[in-house]
């Protein structure tokens, strides 16, 4: 007999549960985090009814990630996570993070392509890699 033979029958049996379903997305971790957050959190509050309520409402958001996490309508999940990388990177470039958030981005006169340059370098002459037109742009104010 294998020793293992309970332990993978075990996660086989996982396996076979979870084919088909949504599983943890980006969402999930910010949902499965503020949950358990405030669980923590609602333990150190003296008012009884607030720390139920507090409680009640992290219970409800682990419970709503569960649901998401079982869930076999894959379509609404994946738009769901959608809309929230979305706002999420909405709100990173608003404060100059994420992969765009130190570039400026100007349209070439001469060929109308996207030209990305640093920001806070002042003045520049900017020269398109696509067509070789030299134009000047203001990247806003030196650092």
């Amino acid at each position: 007999m294998r020793e293992n033979g309970f332990f993978e029958r075990l996660g086989n049996s996982f396996r076979n549960f979870m084919y088909g379903r949504y599983g943890l997305d980006g969402l999930g971790k910010l949902i499965l985090r503020v949950g358990v957050i405030v669980m923590l959190v609602s333990g150190f509050v003296p008012n009884f009814y607030v720390r139920m309520t507090m409680f009640v409402i992290s219970l409800g958001l682990i419970i709503w990630e569960y649901f998401r996490i079982f869930s076999t309508r894959r379509e609404k999940r994946v738009k769901e996570n959608y809309r929230y990388y979305s706002i999420l990177n909405a709100i990173k470039g608003a404060f100059g993070f994420g992969p765009d958030g130190n570039y400026k981005f100007f349209k070439c006169p001469g060929c109308k392509k996207q030209v990305r340059v640093p920001k806070n370098h002042g003045k520049i002459e900017i020269t398109c890699r696509n067509c070789g037109t030299v134009f000047t742009g203001y990247t806003g104010k030196r650092k």
